[in-house]
């Protein structure tokens, strides 16, 4: 299989790539939409199809909604070379070095540095210089420095405990103490302060 670029309505890009992945065609492996850490489309208005290019493919393709065209030059429809396949599959390099909060997996609500980024996976340097590699929709951008006082009534806007609410026990610039309601239970937890929000 090779990997074919697809025209499409932009801002549609996620919901076109579900629909291709729905598919179930023997002839189409997945699409792809890279997004940097913050899921934003890293190429706006295209997605990446892995498939054989059968005439049953095409049409399957392009009977979807928002689907524009396959690219292609001149003449006929080409797939990718190798190396151009390498430089879609590397992320904003722009996004290396930067802080990020870890939301999903064993190491959740960690604080790392991207390291290196192939998509669709980045490599973060953990505390204590310990390299590890997520999906990069695992990941949260840390933007800028927040504090929540003590006594505040917060939400949870991130992670596994994402819409719950509590009163802020404890905090510093980077973590915060909580009661939140877990199934009936008051249980206290550590979040990130970047992934809460104050109400008010």
């Amino acid at each position: 299989m090779s990997i074919y670029i697809v025209k499409v309505t932009t801002t549609k890009e996620h919901i076109i790539a579900q629909k291709i992945n729905e598919l179930s065609h023997p002839d189409i492996k997945k699409a792809h939409c890279p997004e940097s850490v913050v899921a934003k489309p890293v190429f706006p208005g295209y997605i990446f199809v892995d498939m054989n290019f059968t005439g049953s493919a095409y049409y399957k393709i392009m009977n979807l909604p928002f689907v524009l065209y396959f690219l292609s030059p001149s003449y006929g429809i080409f797939s990718l070379e190798k190396n151009e396949t390498q430089c879609i599959k590397q992320e904003n390099p722009s996004l290396i070095g930067l802080p990020v909060i870890i939301t999903r997996g064993c190491y959740q609500n960690i604080a790392a540095v991207v390291k290196d980024i192939t998509f669709p996976n980045i490599t973060v340097t953990l505390p204590l210089g310990i390299d590890t590699t997520v999906n990069i929709k695992s990941l949260m951008l840390i933007e800028e420095e927040k504090s929540v006082p003590y006594g505040s009534m917060v939400k949870i806007i991130s992670g596994m405990y994402a819409g719950l609410t509590g009163i802020i026990q404890e905090a510093d610039n980077s973590t915060a103490k909580l009661y939140v309601d877990v199934f009936g239970t008051e249980t206290l937890i550590e979040c990130p302060v970047n992934s809460l929000e104050v109400m008010t």
